[in-house]
């Protein structure tokens, strides 16, 4: 359908069939713009002032000067909408939002924005945000621990240009303003909290992406003062999830400091994370720091190979002993070991070794992987099975074939015998009735 067309014919559909539309033609709208800022249609359905077209229109148009005309006309729901929009961001009414600290307003924006510049220049308190009191901000921050685009950074956009180590320069930049959090901030417990929730949702990510940062001079920054045994916070974790844990005295006096320990584990973790494979293996694994094990018990870049995962398993017990549930919860986050047939199955063992829901956790984890990924879990056995089915039908398709070339060749002779035999009689025939 050619423009005119699609313009003429939603220039008289009912506002139900364009709001329909819109929807539909969401994604290609954000991906590739159908109307630009001059666009006759947009303006014409604009000019419309149907209030479902409107909710349309602000809900899924890419373009800013639509969402800005609809936002300064709108009512609060119209208003909402347009800050539902996921490619609002940088927008003119913003300053004002955020002089008056219109909470509402902007925790929906910032849940659903996935707008990532906009995001990078709250987390650096750039820009429009520079201006906005300490403690207003971070309220601000802890909004967008809500928001999806935390837990998948990256763009499918072909247009984003990449950065020197392969990845959209859009999603390094989100990355290093939320761990430069971690350098802006006091360590205190409230902001531990806040940046734990961060981390968690980012998806686990290679040093690279943090260059100029100092991560273990982070990880010395935020370790906790207070002094909590290591056997107190195992037995908090191995609990947590009891329905009755108002019943157990150790539990409840330990849980408030294991909580707020909690979080300090979770960011030095996540720190840990971001220069594993580029320090010594045995320099987390054999630490007393609970933060740089589970980073090693967790991360894919020390290479877990069989040899690896079977010493890991025949010592089962002893880091069982040492870290608890959280050895278990950590180790099957590792995704290297669900590649490899042998690893899994030296995996599989040790969960008969250890009988706890982690293992149905584990199963769930290698079934999810199996079906969005079936081509790596082909059984090679399974493949010489059918490699040498498939050669036996050949040999036996190739002797049928030469059967049957010997058959068609028998039958010619016979052919060519009768033929002779024939012309053989017709002449005898001949001579006898000459």
């Amino acid at each position: 359908m050619s423009k005119m067309i699609q313009s003429r014919y939603l220039e008289h559909s009912s506002p139900n069939i364009v709001y329909d539309w819109l929807e539909k033609n969401a994604p290609e709208l954000r991906a590739r713009p159908l109307f630009n800022e001059k666009s006759e249609t947009e303006l014409m359905l604009l000019n419309r002032q149907e209030e479902i077209i409107d909710l349309g229109l602000a809900l899924f148009s890419k373009n800013q000067e639509t969402r800005n005309i609809l936002f300064d006309r709108g009512d609060g729901t119209l208003q909402k909408a347009v800050l539902t929009n996921k490619d609002c961001g940088h927008f003119p009414a913003l300053e004002n939002l955020l002089k008056e600290e219109n909470t509402e307003y902007l925790d929906i924006l910032l849940t659903n924005t996935e707008d990532r510049l906009f995001l990078v220049n709250l987390f650096k308190k750039e820009n429009f945000f520079s201006k906005v009191k300490k403690t207003y901000w971070l309220s601000l921050i802890e909004s967008t621990a809500r928001n999806k685009i935390l837990e998948y950074p990256y763009s499918d956009d072909d247009s984003e240009w990449e950065d020197d180590i392969g990845t959209t320069a859009y999603a390094t930049r989100l990355y290093r303003s939320v761990y430069g959090l971690f350098d802006m901030l006091d360590v205190n417990d409230k902001n531990v909290e806040l940046l734990a929730q961060l981390v968690e949702k980012l998806p686990t990510i290679n040093g690279f992406h943090l260059i100029n940062l100092d991560v273990p001079k982070m990880m010395s920054k935020w370790k906790s003062k207070k002094f909590i045994q290591h056997s107190d916070y195992l037995y908090f974790y191995e609990h947590k999830n009891d329905w009755d844990t108002t019943l157990d005295k150790r539990f409840t006096k330990i849980e408030a400091k294991c909580w707020v320990e909690w979080n300090y584990v979770t960011c030095r973790t996540n720190l840990a994370d971001c220069f594993a494979g580029f320090a010594e293996e045995l320099i987390f694994r054999d630490s007393e720091d609970i933060a740089l094990r589970l980073a090693y018990y967790r991360n894919e870049n020390f290479n877990w190979n069989e040899e690896k995962t079977k010493e890991l398993l025949e010592n089962w017990s002893k880091y069982r002993k040492k870290d608890g549930y959280l050895f278990i919860e950590n180790f099957i986050k590792n995704f290297s070991i669900y590649w490899n047939k042998e690893i899994r199955e030296f995996v599989g063992k040790g969960f008969v070794l250890d009988r706890t829901y982690y293992a149905d956790e584990y199963q769930e984890r290698l079934k999810e992987l199996k079906d969005n990924n079936p081509e790596e879990f082909i059984d090679n056995s399974q493949i010489e099975k059918i490699e040498s089915i498939e050669s036996e039908f050949s040999t036996i398709r190739n002797d049928i074939n030469s059967t049957t070339q010997e058959n068609l060749n028998i039958k010619k002779l016979i052919s060519n015998q009768r033929t002779t035999s024939f012309l053989i009689l017709f002449l005898l025939v001949v001579l006898i009735f000459r």
